[in-house]
């Protein structure tokens, strides 16, 4: 059974099954509506404005809540890279 718990617990803020089940379930499930509405406001611009990219902020803030993803951070994002772009956008 430890093949069920591995990945739940090799990070350095480890999760019970339910914790990772209900983070892993929601944020997908909400995920998926974002991009349902997406679709649709390519297609009609005016509904759902920014709804699909603000799930994806609120998405992106729990998964660096769980602290569970900092390599995935580092490899894709690199230091700083936030704050990098706000920066130069100013």
């Amino acid at each position: 059974m430890s093949f069920l718990t591995d990945h739940i617990k090799d990070t350095e803020s480890p999760q019970t099954y339910w914790q990772h089940f209900n983070v892993a379930f929601f944020n997908s499930f909400n995920l998926l509506t974002a991009s349902i509405k997406g679709i649709i406001h390519a297609i009609f611009p005016w509904w759902y404005p920014f709804d699909t990219s603000t799930q994806i902020v609120k998405s992106f803030k729990i998964l660096v809540d769980t602290g569970r993803h900092k390599s995935e951070f580092q490899e894709h994002l690199g230091d700083g890279y936030i704050l990098d772009k706000h920066l130069k956008s100013k």
